[in-house]
């Protein structure tokens, strides 16, 4: 029974800190969400940018989203949140290495953003004059 317990413990999930790690490694985003945005909300451009900063605990969770610029400044920020959080990343070391040892990265996305149709597009048929 000792050594089943000891051997459960040597794979826990804490020890992936007991593994030596690089510090070249770089994080990039493998999947990005899509910005879910409310109904009312249309950008003034077609693209929206944001550079963030994510901290993660060993176990991979996020902890923490902070927003260090967003272009436009008046974009919902729930919304950025919500798709940051939802986003996968991954590392340079490949998968399943060394993502564990980034507990901090700072990262740039750019997404699409709602458009008004009815303000953008103007349907405008040629007069026709009917003569009898």
């Amino acid at each position: 029974m000792g050594v089943l317990l000891l051997i459960l413990g040597a794979y826990s999930a804490n020890s992936l800190a007991c593994i030596p790690c690089d510090e070249d490694i770089d994080v990039y985003i493998a999947k990005a969400e899509k910005p879910i945005f409310p109904k009312h909300f249309y950008g003034d451009k077609a693209f929206g940018y944001v550079k963030f900063r994510i901290e993660r605990s060993i176990t991979k969770r996020i902890r923490e989203v902070s927003i260090i610029d967003l272009d436009p400044p008046n974009l919902p920020k729930e919304s950025i949140i919500t798709m940051l959080r939802n986003s996968e990343y991954g590392s340079t070391a490949g998968i399943g290495y060394g993502i564990h040892c980034v507990k901090e990265f700072e990262l740039e996305l750019e997404f699409p953003l709602p458009q008004n149709i009815s303000k953008s597009f103007k349907l405008e048929l040629p007069k026709i004059e009917i003569s009898q």
